[in-house]
Formats: C-alpha cells, sequence, structure tokens
C-alpha cells in the first residue's frame, strides 16, 4: 500500500491515533458441508483472524484447495499493517475511502501508514477522517465466528428445492502459449448442497505454429545402371 497524501499538524484541528498497530495473522472459513471452521495461521499467530465466514466462493473442491485459496488470502492479508485514526482536517475533496495516508506532526508517527474508512464533511467546514480497527491484544477475547455470507449459498439451496437447470458459459480472455511447460487449460468448481447431475463440456482450438529448422544431410553409395544386352555399370556419388 502506498501513501497517497501526506497529513501535516498544521492540516488539521485534532487528532487521535491508536496505540497498536492493526495486523492480520489467520483467517477462518467456515466449511457448510461439515459445519466446521476451517482455521489458516501464521508463526507467530498473534494478531488478528479475519473471519470469512461462509463463504460460498471457498465451498469448492477438496479441503486442500480450500486451504491453498485461505492461506492465499492470508499472505496478500498479512502484509496489510496500519494504524487506526481519527482527524478532523481542513479538507481534500480528492480523497476516497479506502485511500492510504501518513500523518506527520505532533504524536503522530511518520513512519506508519493508514487508511480511510470514514469521511464526513461539513460544506465550508472541517473534514472529519476515521480509520478504524481491532486492537489484535483482544483478537483472543472476540469471536472468530461472526460473520455469514449466505446470499450465493441461499441461491444453490433455493435451485435444488425448485429443479432449476443452470446453464454457465465461460471463453476465455486471453489465449495461452503452449511449449514444454505444463499449462492448464480447461477447469470447472462447483458446489451442490444435495446429490446431482452435471454436465461438462469444453471445446479447446488449438492453433499449431511450428518453429522453422534448417537441416543438411550427406549420402554415399553406389547406383547400378543396367544396359540392354549388356552387364551394366555403376557411378558413385
Amino acid at each position: 500500500m502506498y501513501p497517497v497524501m501526506k497529513v501535516e499538524q498544521r492540516h488539521r484541528f485534532s487528532s487521535s491515533f491508536s496505540d497498536f498497530i492493526t495486523r492480520y495473522t489467520a483467517v477462518s472459513s467456515t466449511n457448510k458441508q461439515t459445519q466446521i471452521a476451517e482455521y489458516y495461521a501464521l508463526d507467530p499467530d498473534n494478531g488478528l483472524t479475519m473471519n470469512l465466514g461462509v463463504n460460498p466462493l471457498l465451498q469448492f473442491g477438496l479441503k486442500e484447495t480450500r486451504e491453498m485459496l485461505c492461506r492465499n488470502i492470508l499472505a496478500d492479508l498479512s502484509v496489510i499493517r496500519y494504524v487506526p485514526f481519527d482527524s478532523d482536517t481542513i479538507g481534500n475533496p480528492a480523497l476516497d475511502p479506502g485511500d492510504v495516508l501518513t500523518f506527520a506532526g505532533g504524536q503522530a508517527d511518520e513512519g506508519q501508514i493508514t487508511c480511510i474508512t470514514s469521511i464526513r464533511q461539513k460544506i465550508g467546514g472541517k473534514q472529519s477522517l476515521k480509520c478504524v480497527g481491532k486492537n489484535p491484544r483482544l483478537a483472543q477475547a472476540k469471536s472468530r465466528n461472526d460473520k455469514n455470507i449466505s446470499g450465493l449459498l441461499n441461491q444453490i439451496e433455493d435451485n435444488a428445492k425448485t429443479g432449476k437447470i443452470g446453464i454457465h458459459t465461460f471463453t476465455n480472455a486471453s489465449a495461452h502459449e503452449i511449449g514444454q511447460t505444463r499449462v492448464k487449460l480447461v477447469s470447472i468448481q462447483f458446489a451442490s448442497s444435495e446429490e446431482n447431475h452435471m454436465q461438462f463440456f469444453a471445446q479447446i482450438v488449438v492453433d499449431v505454429a511450428a518453429d522453422h529448422v534448417e537441416r543438411s544431410a550427406e549420402a554415399s553409395g553406389t547406383v547400378v545402371l543396367p544396359f540392354p544386352g549388356g552387364s551394366g555399370s555403376g557411378t558413385g556419388f
């Protein structure tokens, strides 16, 4: 995350900064089929846990597949480290929620970054900026299962009850260049709330282009030329 702006002390009327850095060292995702929360963490696990809930996009495939997806999310999430704050500033209409800032002067730590999660602008007045975040020291006291993303799962269950047939088509956004390295061309993942039948059709259009190779060779031997009424003669080459 790269800061888009530095807020100096002379640019703000008041400010309050947390004495902790918000960071994540674990993710939790609930497997709907087993109703078990699968927990993946870094070592040491001394930060916050991002609870992904019953995320429908993490219900596909084997446990190894879900673990790979969760650990990929954790790898990107663990890089984020920011300081929550609350500040009244002179205002900048170009700022948006999600923008990364740094603060300098006063009690601000110029070496830390923060992220805007809330903006309140009073016309002709101050601009109030806020960044919320949980204290990692309280991570053990908080519930790790307080989020449930169930919209797509409900859609899956409704389709099963009404007997709807779903057809989805996909065209690759760009061509794959196949060489010596193995390349995955076609794959499918789906989730079903009950025993079902699936049909999967795939078409792969191949454009074969061979590399131009020049080759040369030498040959030697004897050629026999027969003549009528004679014994013939040979010529070497």
